[in-house]
């Protein structure tokens, strides 16, 4: 009879020691499941990066070589023009989101505000705005539509924000907004607008770009 109780316990051991693997795979598999998932992000995050340095790379190429002409075209356009400023009338081009992450001006909070302003447009600008404005980064499209879509309306950084879907956790999105805004009221492509008794920053769109 011992002999029989022997040989019934040598299958249950076995087993219980399979069971035991079975869970020991488990938890290595999870492991390397997120592991290899992790691995695939960093992957995928560079080879996004590598296609935005090529895209950048042939923008850079084809800007450099059709600026020249674009200009000549454009100033003969409007040299006939009554009253034409070849010094006013420049052809500017807007280059892609800056990396860097300038903080934002007291001026530019991100306090959530409803575009309807009654913004005091009335003070003359430092220059005469650009005849037309080449716009190349996606990023500066996406906010030149938004705003373009209502240029009636006066727009802070909040309201270009909600359109967008920045939202106010995300810091970093808020404050390469913000200096998108200021990139494109420097090019001439928005104007800078203020409303009398609020310290925020407000821009209209000047509708005198072309995407390329």
């Amino acid at each position: 009879m011992a002999h029989y109780a022997t040989e019934q316990s040598q299958p249950s051991e076995a087993a219980d020691e399979m069971e035991l693997l079975v869970v020991q795979c488990d938890a290595a598999i999870r492991k390397y499941t997120e592991v290899i998932a992790s691995l695939e992000e960093s992957l995928n995050a560079a080879r996004d990066r590598y296609a935005r340095l090529v895209e950048a790379r042939d923008e850079a190429q084809t800007v450099a070589v059709n600026a020249r002409s674009v200009l000549h075209r454009a100033s003969a356009l409007f040299k006939t023009e009554p009253g034409f400023d070849a010094a006013s009338a420049r052809l500017r081009v807007v280059p892609d989101e800056p990396s860097s992450g300038t903080p934002p001006s007291a001026g530019e909070a991100d306090e959530p505000s409803t575009p309807e302003h009654g913004a005091d447009s009335s003070a003359p600008a430092a220059e005469e705005p650009p005849v037309e404005v080449l716009v190349r980064g996606a990023r500066m499209k996406e906010i030149l539509t938004a705003i373009g879509a209502r240029p009636d309306l006066s727009w802070g950084t909040a309201d270009v924000a909600a359109v967008l879907g920045v939202t106010e956790e995300n810091a970093a999105g808020r404050r390469a907004l913000r200096e998108n805004l200021r990139n494109l009221a420097m090019r001439g492509a928005l104007e800078r607008v203020a409303v009398e008794g609020d310290f925020h920053t407000y821009y209209r769109p000047r509708m005198n770009w072309r995407f390329v």
